[in-house]
């Protein structure tokens, strides 16, 4: 486990998927990230890439050839290898193996930098086309954040999470069993705050698209601690957690590319929301968050 830290923030990180493990705020010891209790949700932060969600059948196609890709891609359960390290930052290097090229067929460098500015985690990715011919590809962070840890005794239903725009109007896109429905509904989130409770998750997690707002705050007005996230101008944001009963972690999830609906099993280099890079062209991307 790779350790960096300042004097506001203890953050650890997994080389095995290059997950953000823990996230400690100095000042009371306090756990921000969910710590992947088996009997919710098992993991932390994972990075999903090659693809975000399912495809239909765990499969997909490209140039005529088949391939078989497990949900949420592969980075997740690979070793990445430390680049760079400081005590204050700490860069994470994935490229193809053979493994790899089994279920993906291009060359890529997939880097994670994770880095500390006073109470401020911040995210950086990029993906490398090392490939001879485009390569398309989704992106997205998946990180949890364990609510009893940053106010003890709290719960989902004791939260808010507030957009930075007000009376925003967004794209809901409606996922079920792990899919899109094709069902997107036009909706202004009153005043831009989402009252948290599981009954608006269990019809499946809250895809948002086209949000104008930068940041989206989780907070309580019962407790202290709160978080404030900087999607990055991330075009899809997935709100996710359990309905077993009171949840005790959110998922707030920029996303650069969206799960397939139950229907599509189209060319890779035509699913929704897929990204493109040209020989040689770099994709980057910067997720921060604050904790309070």
């Amino acid at each position: 486990m790779i350790v960096i830290e300042n004097a506001y923030l203890k953050v650890q990180v997994n080389e095995i998927g290059a997950e953000l493990s823990s996230a400690v705020l100095q000042s009371n010891g306090r756990e921000y990230i969910w710590q992947g209790d088996t009997s919710y949700w098992p993991s932390r932060a994972p990075i999903l890439f090659p693809v975000i969600g399912g495809t239909k059948g765990d499969t997909y196609v490209f140039e005529a050839n088949r391939y078989h890709l497990e949900r949420h891609g592969f980075a997740a359960k690979k070793r990445f290898k430390v680049n760079r390290i400081d005590t204050s930052g700490v860069e994470l290097i994935l490229e193809q193996d053979d493994e790899t090229k089994q279920s993906y067929p291009f060359d890529f460098r997939l880097s994670v930098r994770y880095s500390l500015v006073r109470d401020t985690l911040v995210m950086e990715a990029s993906v490398l086309n090392t490939s001879l011919s485009e390569q398309y590809f989704s992106f997205g962070w998946h990180p949890g954040f364990f609510l009893e840890g940053m106010n003890p005794g709290s719960r989902l239903s004791d939260y808010t999470l507030s957009l930075s725009e007000k009376n925003e109007q967004v794209d809901l896109i409606e996922i079920k069993s792990g899919f899109r429905t094709g069902k997107v509904v036009k909706t202004v989130i009153p005043e831009s705050e989402l009252i948290l409770n599981k009954e608006i998750f269990e019809p499946g997690p809250l895809v948002l698209s086209n949000i104008v707002s930068k940041s989206l705050t989780l907070a309580s007005a019962s407790y202290l601690s709160s978080v404030v996230m900087e999607v990055g101008g991330a075009p899809y944001v997935g709100l996710w957690t359990t309905t077993r009963d009171n949840s005790p972690f959110l998922c707030i999830e920029p996303w650069y590319g969206i799960t397939d609906s139950q229907e599509d099993q189209f060319d890779f280099s035509k699913k929704m929301g897929i990204q493109r890079n040209s020989p040689g062209t770099e994709f980057s991307c910067t997720f921060t968050v604050s904790f309070k």
